[in-house]
C-alpha cells in the first residue's frame, strides 16, 4: 500500500487558490513517456479513482500480507495490485486509487481481457478505459474517464526550460485563452482527484489536483535516464506540441 506524497509533476505556474503547488504527485524515480511520439498526442484525463471496477479487480488479483497476489494466473502473469491514499488538505476526504503493477503491459492487458471474457463485471464500461503508465521497468495501471478533457489542440505555446528548484529539463505549455478558462473549470471540478497527463496515450504523469489553477499555463517534468536525455526528451515534446505554422 502506498501513499500520495508532495512532488509537484504536473506544476500550475499561474496562480492557485493556495500559496501551494495546485498539483501535487508522490515520486515516481525513473517515469518516462513516449514523448518522441509523432501525433502531438498531448491530453488531460480524469482518474476514477475508488472505482467498483478497480475494487473488483483488486479483490480478484488478491494481496497477501506481503503484497503478492494470490490469484493463480494473477501470480503466472507476474502482476500484482496496490493502491494509493491521499487526503486534501482542507477537507480532509480520503481517496483511494487502485492499480495493478507488471513487468509487462501486455500480461495485463491480456489478464483483463480475460476476466472480461469470463465474467461480464470485468469489462471496462464504454465511458471509461485503462492507460499505463512506465515506472523505472515496470507498467502500472490508471483507471480513466475516456473523455480527453483538453488535447494538443489547447496549447499555444511550447518551451524547453529548466526547473528552477531542481535545474531538471521541463517543457513550460502556454494554453490558449479558451483552454485557459477550460483548464480552470476543469481543476475546480475534480479538486483532489488525479489529473493523467497522456503522451500518445501513454500516462506521463497523475498529479493530484489541490485547488483550481489560473493562468493558462503548466510545465510537465520529462523523464529519461540521465540529464541528456531529459534535454533530448524536453526538444522532442516541443517539437511535437509546437503548432505548425499556417
Amino acid at each position: 500500500m502506498k501513499r500520495a506524497f508532495v512532488l509537484a509533476v504536473l506544476v500550475a505556474c499561474g496562480s492557485t487558490t493556495k500559496p501551494e503547488p495546485a498539483l501535487e504527485n508522490k515520486p515516481q524515480p525513473g517515469s518516462a513517456a513516449a514523448a518522441t511520439a509523432p501525433a502531438r498526442g498531448l491530453a488531460f484525463v480524469v482518474v476514477d479513482e475508488n472505482s467498483d471496477y478497480m475494487k473488483r479487480v483488486f479483490a480478484r488479483v488478491g494481496s497477501a500480507r506481503d503484497g503478492a497476489p494470490t490469484d493463480p494466473d494473477a501470480i503466472a502473469a507476474g502482476i500484482r495490485g496496490d493502491i494509493d491514499q491521499w487526503t486534501t488538505n482542507d477537507s480532509g476526504n480520503r481517496f483511494i486509487d487502485y492499480y495493478l503493477v507488471a513487468s509487462d503491459r501486455g500480461a495485463i492487458e491480456r489478464y483483463l481481457a480475460k476476466l472480461a471474457a469470463s465474467d461480464p463485471l470485468y469489462r471496462v464500461p464504454d465511458d471509461r478505459e485503462l492507460v499505463f503508465e512506465k515506472v523505472n521497468a515496470s507498467w502500472r495501471s490508471y483507471y480513466v474517464f475516456k473523455k480527453r478533457e483538453i488535447d494538443h489542440r489547447a496549447v499555444e505555446n511550447a518551451v524547453a526550460d529548466h526547473d528552477p528548484r531542481t535545474g531538471l529539463p521541463i517543457v513550460r505549455l502556454d494554453f490558449t485563452p479558451d483552454a485557459k478558462r477550460a483548464f480552470e473549470d476543469l481543476t475546480s471540478r475534480i479538486v483532489g482527484k488525479k489529473l493523467a497527463t497522456l503522451l500518445d496515450g501513454n500516462v506521463h504523469s497523475a498529479p493530484i489536483v489541490m485547488g483550481t489553477v489560473r493562468g493558462g499555463r503548466i510545465s510537465i517534468r520529462v523523464g529519461g535516464s540521465d540529464v541528456a536525455a531529459q534535454e533530448a526528451e524536453a526538444a522532442a515534446l516541443v517539437k511535437a506540441l509546437t503548432p505548425p505554422v499556417q
